[in-house]
């Protein structure tokens, strides 16, 4: 258990409280005064539409992206010689 302590501001340091990979979080306070933390993830509407979309899409996305992190292919320039 952790104690979580209110400065004359009613601000609250989480120090090593919760994951580190969360840093947004839905506050409800529920009737009894307690408050429920709940981490959260804002993405826009594109983002949502790409989740609620076929998953034909998903997977292709993620195959494209899986594909970029992957490549190691080299891109040559030929320069034109000068004469």
């Amino acid at each position: 258990m952790a104690l979580l302590s209110l400065d004359d501001r009613r601000r609250a340091s989480f120090g090593r409280i919760g994951r580190k990979e969360d840093s947004l979080y839905e506050v409800t306070e529920n009737p009894d005064g307690t408050l429920l933390l709940t981490p959260v993830v804002v993405m826009s509407s594109a983002e949502r539409d790409l989740l609620a979309g076929p998953p034909s899409l998903r997977e292709a996305l993620l195959d494209t992206l899986e594909g970029v992190r992957t490549s190691s292919r080299r891109v040559s320039v030929e320069r034109p010689a000068h004469g």
